[in-house]
């Protein structure tokens, strides 16, 4: 989740951090400093960016694009 000015959510920021690939990227960042992937991944608008293809990706299911 990235924010502008005031702590508020901002798509367009959104169409950044959701997208594939920075955001499977620090998911595997997370993976390489703990030794496991996230239980969970928190986003703002998921309906933007690539979020349900990154979580089918960590979670072992093949995408259906």
């Amino acid at each position: 989740m990235l924010y502008r000015g005031f702590d508020l959510p901002s798509e367009r920021q959104s169409e950044i951090a959701n997208a594939n690939p920075y955001f499977l990227e620090r998911a595997e960042r997370c993976r390489k400093e703990t030794g496991s992937l996230p239980n969970f991944v928190i986003v703002d608008f998921y309906f933007i960016g690539d979020v349900f293809d990154v979580v089918d990706s960590l979670s072992g299911i093949a995408s259906a694009k």
